[in-house]
């Protein structure tokens, strides 16, 4: 299990053999990566643009865009 906050929320993250759990809910998504850090993502008949903007292993941060809103 791994821990991840984001804005100040706190999150579980579980990976099981086929599922992503976040919090114990079951992530039916599915994830298209584009090029170079861009993703599409299909989750309950919505679309996202994911870009990962900033991911630093020592400090074991990540910023993303999502659709325009930036989360740390």
């Amino acid at each position: 299990m791994q821990k991840a906050t984001v804005n100040k929320k706190d999150f579980t993250i579980e990976h099981t053999d086929d599922k992503l759990l976040v919090n114990g809910n079951a992530l039916n998504w599915d994830v298209v990566h584009l090029n170079n850090g861009h993703f599409h993502i299909l989750n309950e008949g919505k679309s996202y643009q994911a870009e990962i903007i900033k991911a630093d292993a020592i400090t074991k941060s990540v910023t993303l865009k999502i659709n325009n809103n930036r989360y740390t």
